[in-house]
């Protein structure tokens, strides 16, 4: 067993290829958009039979050195479906399984052709528009039949689960809007793991810990969702209380809890005309939102939790999972039901009629016997709550302003204990780089962290 853990792991680069699908690229061989699902095991036989093992390996970017080079073991990572042309979705999903196995090389290779290929697939219309960027999103249409989501504790499968939805998520000063959930798409894999709950999403090793697998991703309705989730056979027996746990809140209260994706991400601002502006370089003066956008590098889990920050709306984004799970009816019963419900729209109407009659005469009476007496208690009691409401608003704005003396007097504290306050001049020291500048300089997933850890800083900074 650990030979064939051994195997997996070393997988490695070839430069060959990754010259070999570059050239292929600027000669514009290329596939921009469609489905991906690599050459099949047919078409890879015919082509070694007419083509031979060295051409045959061209065409793939991995190696795994462990297998004879005229085996197909040997060959890892297509970025083609027919050995004529580049397919940009087999760089994007080679991309994010090189991210998930820890292959660098691979991972890296990868992300250089991507830019490549959008250097080289640049029209002039996107020349001219290169303040959007060009992104191209490819995924599963979903089923004509997905009417409604579904839960099976008994194959230990949920349907159409929200990953993820467009709007602010929440405690992070991020927004999720609809280019976040296509670069979402682009980055995700075949399958995304399962866990349940955060604890150690970053800081621990969380193998042997996944609960199950979400497959086959889609956008719809401005939500990011799951075909399907299904849970590890493990699971269902090592853990029986707590799977079972997890399908009864499901089908009992999909509204209290939901998901909550574990990724890197770079942010940006969103000007007026869509621009898109990094954040290190500060906060555009017509920015859309006072908090930035988030473009997904890498997506790693899901995790089941209380309260997610971007999925509101619960684990389906369904308002009412009995509406939508009623039994079908008959026709007969439909049309009995259709019959009942048009007479009790019938009484409802006489009813109301006849109560907006009766308010019609309440107000004519009240009309009739207006007295002076009346209209000056009406209007003593409009003042009494004006002065009311003037004094309430008088205290918010006295609490906001010792709440933000209070943050004020937090961060620098703060500061101080993580040692990023500037010494006081002729100690003989030299202050070290500010936050702001720390994070300027970072990148990828360190720039992230600090963001997440000091973002109310960062954007007060950056509104001057």
């Amino acid at each position: 067993m650990p030979v064939l853990l051994e195997y997996a792991l070393s997988v490695s680069a070839s430069r060959e290829s990754e010259e070999f699908a570059a050239s292929l690229i600027r000669a514009g061989k290329t596939v921009p958009e469609g489905e991906w699902s690599g050459p099949s095991a047919e078409l890879e036989n015919q082509y070694i039979e007419t083509n031979g093992w060295e051409s045959y390996g061209k065409w793939f970017l991995g190696r795994k050195s462990e297998f004879d080079p005229e085996t197909k073991g040997h060959y890892n990572f297509p970025f083609s479906n027919d050995f004529k042309r580049v397919h940009r979705r087999g760089l994007v999903a080679i991309r994010s399984r090189a991210a998930q196995n820890d292959d660098e090389s691979v991972f890296d290779a990868a992300g250089r052709l991507l830019e490549l290929y959008t250097e080289e697939d640049e029209s002039y219309e996107t020349r001219r528009k290169k303040s959007r960027p060009l992104r191209i999103s490819f995924q599963r249409k979903p089923r004509k039949n997905a009417i409604r989501y579904k839960v099976d504790k008994k194959s230990g499968s949920m349907t159409d689960v929200s990953l993820i939805q467009v709007g602010e998520a929440k405690g992070h000063a991020m927004w999720i809007d609809s280019i976040s959930l296509e670069t979402a798409l682009d980055v995700m894999g075949e399958n995304l793991p399962a866990y349940v709950t955060h604890d150690g999403a970053v800081e621990t090793d969380r193998i042997l810990k996944e609960v199950g697998v979400f497959s086959r991703f889609y956008v719809k309705d401005g939500k990011l969702k799951a075909e399907e989730f299904k849970a590890l056979d493990s699971f269902q027996s090592d853990e029986p209380q707590r799977f079972r746990r997890l399908f009864d809140l499901a089908e009992a209260m999909p509204d209290a809890f939901g998901l909550s994706l574990v990724f890197e991400a770079s942010l940006v601002w969103i000007d007026s005309d869509g621009t898109e502006v990094p954040i290190s370089e500060g906060k555009p003066d017509n920015s859309l939102r006072d908090v930035p956008s988030v473009r997904f590098d890498s997506i790693k889990s899901a995790d089941f939790v209380d309260a997610p920050a971007a999925n509101e709306s619960g684990l389906f984004s369904e308002k009412s999972k009995h509406r939508l799970e009623a039994p079908q009816m008959a026709d007969e019963e439909l049309d009995e039901t259709k019959e009942v419900e048009e007479t009790e729209e019938v009484e409802e109407t006489e009813e109301t009629e006849e109560v907006e009659t009766e308010e019609e005469e309440e107000e004519a009476t009240s009309e009739d016997s207006d007295e002076p007496d009346d209209v000056a208690a009406l209007q003593g009691k409009i003042d009494e709550l004006t002065a009311r409401v003037a004094e309430q608003d008088a205290k918010i704005d006295s609490l906001n302003e010792s709440l933000e003396t209070a943050e004020t007097r937090n961060e620098k504290l703060s500061a101080l204990v993580e040692g990023e306050e500037a010494l006081s001049e002729g100690d003989g020291k030299q202050a070290g780089p500010s936050l702001i500048e720390r994070f300027q300089s970072a990148t990828g997933a360190e720039q992230t962290i600090i963001w997440k850890q000091n973002k109310r800083e960062i954007l007060r900074s950056a509104r001057g």
